[in-house]
């Protein structure tokens, strides 16, 4: 976090009301766009919850700081922004800003909803070589705009699958006619539906997808520091694109689906990994939590079966801080199924392992 002493004030020209955290924004961003686009992407609002701030009706959590957030399909936060103010310039300057990292005339596809399509927005960015796909208010079309009225559209006697397409061309930008496919509704119903709305709901919902992931395992420690709540977010928004990540790459080599973590596993073994890590530096300060008096200590009884668990990989290979200790008695070996006795005991894995001439198992764990 960012020191409250050098926070500009409200009426400074430069103040900017997330100075507190407005490192770890910074950060984040830096590190998330170093991921390779993918050729369609979906920008939304996300809601961070808290008891104040911003309120949108139709997110599941409607009280809380607005994100907007630039995703993947699969749910990948590439770039994100926080509402902050009326300070932060229009809707469309919000998109630009977070399209700037994304490869120009490579035929990146992105769509967004009404709340930021305008036909100066879409002008600028088919310049810059991003294509984009969104629903649109009527009123944002001119006044010479050909398509019904809402209130038409919705009368009883118009029948279900109705639709009007119009082609526009702006300075040499054309819309072309689309395709139309057969949607089935309830009852067996077919009806016509243009291919450019089913491409939109097919593709639309990278970060809704995302709301989801964090949704299900979110940090619930309340706190009414808005910096803290706002921390945790970005925290879990980390953690979620580090396991849409991993299931990428194990799917890239060929991992078989049910190989491949849950997040509930990711977050588990993930949160064991950096229990474990330890910070090997002389100069500690603070007061030692009960947990680090207990890791230092080595047990003088021998433990009952099945206390001994094997740490994560990451833990076992990360070659930090793997002392070992001769215990005053023997246990069995965890290395694979070696199950001989031994006297060595990894203080940061908590295991027991063989090393002599004939069994060099410690090393081959760690390894």
């Amino acid at each position: 976090m960012n020191d409250d002493s050098k926070h500009l004030p409200i009426d400074h020209p430069q103040n900017d009301p997330l100075h507190k955290v407005r490192s770890v924004i910074d950060y984040l961003n830096k590190k998330f766009i170093t991921v390779p686009f993918e050729h369609r992407l979906s920008l939304d609002e996300q809601m961070c919850k808290h008891f104040m701030k911003q309120y949108l009706p139709n997110k599941p959590h409607k009280w809380g700081f607005k994100l907007y957030v630039l995703c993947s399909l699969s749910g990948y936060a590439y770039n994100f922004e926080i509402y902050s103010g009326a300070k932060s310039g229009a809707v469309s300057n919000t998109v630009i800003r977070l399209l700037r990292p994304v490869p120009r005339h490579v035929n990146h596809i992105t769509y967004f909803d009404n709340f930021y399509t305008n036909i100066p927005l879409l002008h600028y960015l088919t310049n810059e070589g991003i294509y984009c796909l969104g629903t649109v208010q009527r009123n944002r079309l001119g006044k010479s705009c050909k398509l019904p009225e809402k209130r038409e559209i919705m009368k009883c006697n118009v029948p279900r699958g109705t639709y009007h397409e119009n082609v526009a061309s702006h300075e040499g930008h054309m819309l072309e006619r689309q395709q139309t496919s057969t949607i089935t509704f309830h009852a067996n119903v077919q009806v016509q539906c243009p291919r450019v709305i089913k491409d939109y709901n097919a593709h639309m919902g990278g970060v809704d997808l995302m709301d989801s992931f964090i949704g299900r395992y979110r940090i619930r420690i309340k706190s009414r520091k808005w910096t803290t709540r706002l921390f945790y977010h970005l925290l879990d928004m980390t953690v979620i694109n580090a396991w849409v990540l991993y299931k990428k790459v194990n799917t890239m080599k060929g991992k078989l689906q049910k190989n491949i973590m849950k997040l509930a596993d990711f977050r588990t073994e993930l949160t064991d990994t950096l229990c474990r890590y330890q910070s090997h530096s002389q100069n500690k300060r603070g007061r030692p939590s009960t947990n680090s008096r207990q890791d230092t200590t080595v047990p003088s009884k021998r433990p009952r079966t099945g206390v001994q668990v094997l740490p994560s990989t990451d833990v076992c290979c990360d070659c930090i801080g793997h002392e070992k200790i001769f215990m005053d008695f023997r246990n069995k070996c965890k290395f694979n199924n070696c199950r001989k006795l031994t006297s060595w005991f990894c203080k940061k894995c908590k295991v027991s392992l063989c090393d002599n001439k004939n069994n060099q198992c410690f090393a081959l764990f760690h390894a």
